[in-house]
């Protein structure tokens, strides 16, 4: 998408903002490939998981290294392929478990393992952008817009399927979804006394 915006327009967009499910290392990395500037709502609130959760790891790009969330760097012991990720993950093992204040509470079998993309770091470059308060209006506002348009498509317009098969017949089914929202919105914006609840 971010492609088609610069074959349409010529440039990027000043900012592009979009839901979680663009919340991945591929993909951040991506848009940084481009040039673009995103806000990508998150998967994971680092506020809402445990205190040596991975997102309370530190990774340091340029160095290739790793601390926890009491400041231990762990030392590289080599990489690991998995079959639902694109690149092998460098992993990443702590070196004085045995003798961590927080070693059980960390891994209770034994050493704690990380493991880490290639494309962590624009994760982290992420995470910090959204810890801008600004930022983070900006998401709540984005979810405000969008959600509430698919949750009157599929709740008010009883729309929870495509009926009929083929990209072609499914883009055409899609075009007048998106015609009958964009024909109550400028509706709405003609008559606003009375269309005050569209």
């Amino acid at each position: 998408m971010l492609k088609q915006v610069v074959e349409n327009t010529g440039r990027v967009a000043d900012e592009t903002l979009a839901d979680s499910g663009y919340d991945t290392a591929e993909s951040l990395a991506k848009a940084e490939e481009l040039g673009a500037s995103v806000l990508v709502a998150q998967k994971i609130d680092p506020d809402q998981v445990g205190p040596y959760h991975l997102a309370r790891f530190t990774y340091d790009e340029q160095a290739e290294t790793v601390r926890c969330p009491i400041g231990q760097e762990l030392r590289k012991v080599g990489e690991a392929t998995h079959h639902a990720k694109p690149s092998p993950l460098r992993r990443y093992r702590c070196e004085v478990w045995e003798n961590c204040p927080v070693g059980q509470s960390c891994s209770k079998n034994g050493p704690r393992v990380v493991e880490f993309g290639p494309h962590y770091g624009a994760v982290q470059r992420q995470r910090e952008k959204r810890a801008n308060p600004d930022n983070k209006k900006r998401l709540r506002r984005r979810s405000e817009i969008i959600e509430r348009l698919f949750g009157q498509t599929k709740w008010n317009d009883g729309f929870r399927r495509w009926t009929y098969r083929g990209k072609p017949k499914v883009g055409a089914q899609w075009t007048m979804i998106c015609t009958a929202i964009n024909l109550r919105k400028i509706i709405a914006m003609l008559q606003p006394a009375t269309f005050a609840a569209v």
